[in-house]
């Protein structure tokens, strides 16, 4: 038995049958055999054409950090003397990493050194001659030097680069030999007994303290929200996949060095599929519960298996899935339709003759609503 499907592409209406060859027909199995033609049956499908936003154009570098890490620049103008240690290494506190040569600051310290000397000798005589204005001035003249010397020591000693804490050496962003300026970048090192990751969710299902699931690369595990903070600016994007878009930091322990910095992190967030914009009267269940959305392809129905993120008011729904780029959605149609249905374009003659009321109301030109079969209404809490 063939049934007369109706369809409207919007803007002009249009007519084609379906042969029902089998029910959930798989993708890669063979084109579906055509029963016999049965016009006394009409079913009306509205379409659109399916607009996706690739998954990329969501995602993130969201990755492990330490618990707290520091890069440490550099003090003064110099060369990279030596570095003793590489790059993911556990260092101990005080140990030195790098060592810069500024011969500048050598030569101030020796000057420093002389002009304390000389005050010393100064405040010498002038304590031999008993003269108390002559031993004032020699006492001041001595403070000044002194302090002028443990400047430049100080300068001196800022030329040996040591970590604060117990860390591990992330980045050493400088070679043996190289010229460095004030301020540049030496060497980055991070805490890793703790690791901490900061990714974006919907504050309406998220909250500090509770659990969710987090994907580090391609292992999943249980952690606990450690504090709720506003959205981050360079992820405004995300804003149309939640109600209530904001930040939400985990914890992690790693006393163990499971995990590392620079690890992948997926958030719930994280489409794993194209996005699109659908009606909420488009969104249904399969026989397992699970969300779905049907569309055309190839001139055959497929149910796709869609991820509900944000609503905007109460008429659609960001949905994510596996969409191609041809792809029609089906926003609504008079009777169900088995995954795997295929379609074939239908005579005009085969319409007229279809006593069916829905088939003489798509005869001429009203949509799937005005023959009787008004979609369903889906609600906010109706998901």
């Amino acid at each position: 038995m063939v049934n007369t499907i109706v369809t409207r592409k919007s803007p002009h209406l249009w007519f084609s049958s379906v042969a029902l060859a089998a029910c959930l027909l798989p993708l890669q199995s063979a084109l579906p055999r055509t029963l016999a033609q049965d016009d006394s049956k009409l079913v009306a499908i509205q379409r659109r054409k399916l607009t996706i936003t690739p998954a990329d154009a969501y995602r993130l570098p969201l990755r492990l950090e330490p618990i707290r890490s520091v890069t440490v620049t550099a003090p003064c103008d110099g060369t990279v003397k030596s570095i003793s240690e590489k790059e993911g290494r556990a260092v101990n506190a005080q140990m030195e990493l790098i060592r810069l040569d500024n011969p500048r600051l050598d030569l101030v310290a020796k000057r420093a050194n002389a002009a304390k000397e000389l005050a010393q000798q100064e405040l010498r005589i002038a304590r031999a001659s008993t003269n108390p204005d002559q031993i004032k001035l020699g006492e001041a003249k001595v403070a000044l030097a002194e302090a002028e010397w443990s400047l430049a020591v100080f300068d001196q000693s800022s030329t040996s680069i040591r970590v604060p804490y117990a860390a591990t050496i992330l980045r050493i962003h400088v070679a043996e030999g190289q010229q460095v300026t004030e301020g540049e970048p030496l060497v980055s090192f991070g805490e890793t007994s703790q690791l901490k990751c900061r990714l974006p969710v919907d504050r309406e299902h998220v909250l500090a303290g509770s659990s969710m699931d987090l994907l580090i690369e391609s292992q999943t595990l249980k952690v606990t929200v450690d504090s709720i903070a506003p959205l981050a600016s360079d992820h405004d994007k995300l804003r149309e996949l939640a109600v209530s878009a904001a930040t939400a930091v985990v914890k992690l322990d790693n006393a163990n060095q499971k995990w590392h910095p620079g690890q992948v992190v997926y958030g719930p967030l994280s489409p794993k599929g194209p996005v699109a914009n659908v009606p909420l009267t488009a969104v249904k269940a399969d026989a397992s519960g699970n969300r779905i959305v049907q569309v055309v392809r190839d001139g055959v129905i497929r149910s796709v298996a869609v991820t509900l993120h944000g609503q905007v008011g109460m008429e659609s729904v960001f949905v994510s899935g596996q969409f191609g780029t041809q792809d029609e959605l089906v926003t609504s149609a008079t009777r169900e339709l088995a995954d795997g249905t295929a379609l074939k374009p239908a005579a005009p003659g085969q319409v007229a003759v279809s006593t069916s009321k829905s088939a003489e109301n798509a005869a001429v030109g009203t949509s799937p609503t005005a023959s009787g079969v008004p979609p369903k209404k889906t609600s906010a809490a109706g998901f």
